[in-house]
């Protein structure tokens, strides 16, 4: 999974920010399209999936694309 801001690869945006998330890897198979991500937030610092102060999962289905 790769994070952008305009052109730039990232790993820490602000909340003001617009980024474009983006994968690649994937083989073609049964039932094995990503539906939905989920974004971790942590103030004064990077969030880890055990250290963060919340989460939003996007739906790829409500924002109409199911492949990256």
């Amino acid at each position: 999974m790769q994070i952008k801001k305009g052109n730039t690869a990232i790993s820490i945006a602000k909340p003001t920010d617009t980024i474009t998330v983006s994968w690649s890897g994937a083989t073609n198979g049964t039932s094995n399209n990503i539906s939905n991500y989920k974004i971790y937030w942590k103030y004064g610092s990077a969030p880890t999936t055990s250290s963060y102060d919340g989460t939003h999962t996007v739906s790829l289905q409500t924002a109409g694309t199911t492949s990256g």
